[in-house]
């Protein structure tokens, strides 16, 4: 929970107002709820693919980034569309998406999906909160930099 509630208040300091997505009942949810606390809108959106579009769009309105918020598996590939929306148009978007960590057993994974493998040809970077404090500053500077284009945090 410590590492959500830093992450909420990196998003409220680099001036980010909206979030938009479908939480699920893992890590996104905190996430959602610490956002509202740090005075940050989440709107819950019909599909993934639209919250990518909507976020990368309100990122490059207000001259940041946008983010969008979404469950592992299902919702990763929900996200595709909006992902490469976001780089053909040149729109800077954080995706933070629900995963699994890597010492999860295949058993015990419901649904999983390797979104690294997923989002590799759209994306300019796919990382962790698990590789750090810095991971999210990583992806935001990524979606942000040369070219705009769309990022991949994964929420462990």
């Amino acid at each position: 929970m410590n590492e959500v509630n830093a992450l909420a208040k990196k998003i409220k300091k680099i001036g980010t107002n909206h979030t938009f997505g479908i939480p699920g009942g893992g890590t996104s949810i905190d996430l959602i709820d610490q956002l509202i606390k740090n005075n940050v809108s989440f709107h819950t959106t019909h599909f993934e693919g639209s919250a990518a579009i909507m976020a990368g769009v309100v990122g490059r309105l207000s001259n940041k980034v946008g983010i969008a918020i979404s469950i592992k598996g299902p919702g990763v590939a929900n996200m595709v569309p909006g992902l490469a929306f976001c780089a053909f148009e040149n729109l800077p978007l954080v995706a933070m998406t629900e995963a699994y960590g890597p010492d999860v057993s295949l058993d015990r994974a419901h649904k999983r999906v390797d979104h690294q493998i997923l989002t590799a040809p759209i994306v300019k970077c796919c990382t962790s909160i698990k590789n750090g404090k810095k991971s999210f500053l990583k992806a935001y500077s990524k979606a942000r930099e040369e070219i705009p284009g769309a990022t991949v945090l994964e929420l462990v």
